[in-house]
């Protein structure tokens, strides 16, 4: 999963002041939005939980990402 701007290519991101479902998260070079804050918390969820997955079941759930709660109770059981 990538998290670059559509723009300019940048990886790194600004998150709104207010967290709101509809702000938008900007692209820290050159401030265009990358997503509304509810889709770059379900992408970045999905991401953890794809490494997780990946790292294996002796692994241990932990990330400082925002983390989408609803995706994460949905999946909770097959992890």
């Amino acid at each position: 999963m990538s998290y670059e701007c559509h723009q300019c290519g940048s990886p790194a991101v600004t998150l709104p002041e207010r967290l709101d479902e509809n702000a938008f998260v900007l692209c820290r070079d050159c401030h265009s939005p990358v997503a509304t804050w509810a889709v770059f918390k379900r992408t970045t969820t999905q991401a953890v939980l794809a490494d997780f997955k990946e790292a294996g079941s002796g692994s241990h759930l932990i990330s400082y990402d925002p983390m989408d709660p609803g995706l994460l109770r949905t999946v909770e059981g097959r992890l």
